[in-house]
């Protein structure tokens, strides 16, 4: 489709940063069964020839376009999409595109427009991306609009790049002026004192305590940055620079005395690093700073057994560790309730003592993640104690603390993880209640922090939870309009980190949930595309199962069978995966046209299905759209009833 009147009175911008284009009327559709992109070596193949008729906007229509005669296909649009881009570098629109209303390849617009820029003093890479889009010759444009728009994203984010990178040299700037200044007060310390023995260790000492308070702010100022708004945003640079951290930290514990402040202190910097390799999904990275800083605060509380800001740390890094244990492939559930149930403890013997906001937050936070686990290994009764407790405590904060926007964001997890259980229970209108506070919660933070990147992820998150929730109540329509807005959030932040698990797991459900619910519409080009972008973000092992399930939407139940056939018979397979592979096999009955071979398959399926209830796979919610699509037609579905839901 092309457009063909695009100017900025046809382009809007929605409440949440979404952008609509209007006023279709001179659109054209090019061809039928539109590929990924134009096919620029043919462009016959995907352009029609207009009438004689000149139609569209003076100012904004290409020579091919204002012509009347011309052949116009999508690099028509890029010409328009140009004559904006001018307009938003320079404040208004060229006014060499006004002076003729019919252009033709020998107008004057390049050297006009270069001369513009250079008054404006425009960004020489967006000013030769104008250019290249008014080209007066279409072949010189870029093919599409895609393109324009991936140009544009390559160069919006190494600005940020820059940017980061000037706040980084300043910080390094201070900090290394700062080192330099101690090294200075050092040596004139050794050369003033080296008499004395005494004096000399005391100056050592005192240098160091300095180096320990600089790397301390430092990482306050640094780190917790990252960890509490862009945690997506650590970049290679950023990446050294942590690690650097580490070993100065580490340094530090080899050459000090031991003392309280420079053991807490190391702990605390360790703390964070540890984080934010958890968030980062280098787990490996983060396994050893996080178990360091744990030995050196227990050190600690050894000497001071009821110190509260030693229990706090504490209790801190075990929650961090929990998050570690439950980001892995597969999952180390057991370990990570150890770890939540240890912090949790601590932390509720600090409220009973010396309650405090901060203290409120943290213990909030370790029954949201606690009640996430029990979630996970099917103890839904104590999952929804545990994320009652977390939600009472938040609404009591708010209470006293309305204008805090921490525990709101805190609050909307706790709806978030709460939807998730009643949803497991079958409870769909108390879960789908909580699930819709929780986004309305989000969309304000949205509004009021849009630098809280955590909040963009997590409100993506809670718009895929929303489109399964209408999906199970067969609205798949209204279900595909939220896994969009789940995608316009979360696809963008993937793209600048690919290594965030939170970001990449829920991607990748939402493409298969995506890709089923085009199933179910027949869309079968959709979901293919669904499928295969889920396939990247899988873990390797579980490739194998959704490579099934895109042959399925292919049309290729062989091809699927053989897929998960060697799969199912690995001995590490949970009993969730061994389920999948039975999917695999029920959709594959229903397309192969042997009936001896659909029988077979439906043998398989309850074979599969049996091991899986035999090994401890439990069927949730048995109104689930993909459940019912995959089992429901199957010849055998009353016997798998009776097997799910007894």
């Amino acid at each position: 489709i092309i457009h063909r009147d695009l100017k900025p009175d046809n382009v809007m911008v929605g409440a949440q940063g979404e952008v609509q284009v209007m006023d279709w009327g001179l659109a054209r559709e090019l061809y039928q069964n539109f590929q990924s992109h134009i096919d620029s070596t043919n462009p016959a193949t995907a352009a029609f020839r207009m009438d004689q008729t000149v139609c569209g906007t003076r100012g904004y229509m290409s020579p091919e376009q204002a012509s009347g005669d011309g052949t116009v296909d999508c690099r028509t649009d890029v010409f328009a999409l140009g004559v904006m881009l001018c307009e938003l570098l320079t404040g208004s629109l060229p006014q060499v595109l006004l002076e003729t209303n019919s252009l033709t390849a020998n107008s004057p617009i390049l050297a006009s427009l270069q001369s513009t820029f250079k008054t404006h003093a425009v960004d020489k890479r967006l000013g030769n991306l104008a250019l290249r889009c008014l080209a007066t010759n279409p072949a010189d444009r870029p093919k599409d609009a895609g393109d324009v728009g991936a140009e544009l994203d390559r160069y919006l984010y190494g600005v940020e790049q820059e940017r980061q990178r000037r706040k980084l040299a300043t910080q390094l700037a201070f900090v290394s002026l700062l080192a330099a200044l101690v090294m200075l007060i050092g040596l004139l310390e050794f050369q003033s004192l080296w008499k004395s023995e005494r004096l000399a260790r005391i100056a050592a000492d005192d240098s160091r305590q300095r180096t320990r308070r600089i790397l301390d702010e430092w990482s306050r100022a640094v780190v917790d940055e990252w960890l509490d708004l862009r945690p997506d945003e650590l970049t290679p640079d950023r990446r050294t620079l942590v690690e650097s951290m580490q070993a100065h930290y580490e340094r530090l514990l080899e050459e000090s005395d031991n003392s309280p402040e420079m053991l807490s202190a190391c702990a605390k910097g360790l703390r964070r690093i540890g984080q934010m390799r958890v968030i980062n999904n280098d787990l490996g990275g983060a396994a050893a700073p996080l178990e360091r800083a744990q030995q050196l605060v227990e050190q600690q509380l050894s000497k001071f057994p009821n110190q509260e800001a030693l229990l706090a740390e504490l209790a801190q890094v075990l929650h961090i560790q929990g998050a570690m244990f439950d980001s892995q492939y597969p999952p180390q559930f057991n370990e990570a309730r150890a770890a939540y149930e240890k912090s949790i403890v601590i932390l509720r013997r600090l409220n009973a003592t010396n309650p405090s906001p901060t203290c409120h937050r943290k213990l909030a936070r370790g029954c949201i993640s606690q009640a996430f686990v029990l979630r996970s290994i099917q103890q839904h009764g104590d999952a929804l104690e545990m994320i009652q407790d977390a939600i009472q405590i938040l609404e009591e904060l708010l209470v006293s603390l309305p204008d805090e926007w921490l525990p709101h964001e805190d609050l909307a997890s706790a709806l978030n993880v709460r939807y998730l259980i009643f949803s497991d229970l079958g409870e769909m209108e108390l879960g789908g209640t909580s699930l819709r506070r929780g986004i309305a919660i989000r969309e304000s933070l949205a509004q009021s922090r849009p630098d809280f990147q955590k909040n963009s992820i997590r409100l993506g998150i809670n718009y895929g939870n929303y489109g399964k929730f209408v999906h199970i109540q067969g609205h798949v329509e209204q279900a595909l309009e939220f896994y969009d807005r789940a995608t316009g959030k979360l696809e963008p932040i993937f793209l600048r980190n690919q290594d965030l698990p939170e970001c990449r797991n829920t991607l990748r459900n939402v493409y298969s949930r995506r890709a089923t619910a085009f199933e179910q519409l027949g869309s079968s080009a959709d979901a293919v595309r669904d499928w295969e972008s889920a396939i990247g973000m899988e873990h390797a092992p579980r490739r194998q199962i959704l490579k099934a399930r895109l042959a399925l939407a292919k049309n290729e139940p062989m091809e699927a069978v053989e897929l998960v056939r060697a799969y199912r018979d690995r001995e590490d397979i949970s009993s969730e995966e061994l389920f999948d592979c039975g999917r695999v096999y029920a959709r594959a009955s229903q397309l192969v046209a042997d009936d001896a071979v659909r029988a077979e398959y439906e043998r398989e399926v309850l074979r599969i299905v049996d091991q899986s209830l035999a090994r401890g796979y439990a069927v949730v919610n048995k109104n689930d759209p993909s459940f019912a699509h995959d089992f429901a037609k199957l010849s055998l579905w009353n016997e798998l009833q009776k097997r799910f839901f007894q």
